[in-house]
């Protein structure tokens, strides 16, 4: 579980939030997660389930429901080319960015 008490040092702008827009795929869970922006905030999407709100804890670091940590990785360009996932019921578990 998250906590509630997450200070948010880091409070990214619409056009940083833009940046991790994009569809990411695991062969771990066979699944498609969408990132999108919604009201100034990170979301993903997963079939089946309503959207999962992601509060931003530090720059390419978010934290929500369900997926617990999200931790975005960069290429030396600093392009968004996938996140990893770190919750109580799965560590590690990465995506890789397919679709922007």
């Amino acid at each position: 579980m998250v906590s509630q008490q997450v200070t948010n040092s880091f409070a990214p702008s619409s056009t940083q939030l833009r940046a991790f827009r994009g569809e990411y795929i695991s062969a771990e869970v066979e699944g498609t997660y969408t990132l999108a922006v919604r009201d100034s905030g990170l979301v993903i999407q997963i079939p089946g389930r309503t959207d999962i709100a992601l509060q931003p804890i530090f720059p390419d670091g978010f934290a929500g429901a369900i997926v617990g940590v999200v931790k975005f990785s960069r290429d030396g360009g600093g392009a968004v080319t996938g996140l990893t996932a770190n919750s109580s019921g799965a560590r590690g578990l990465r995506f890789d960015r397919v679709k922007r």
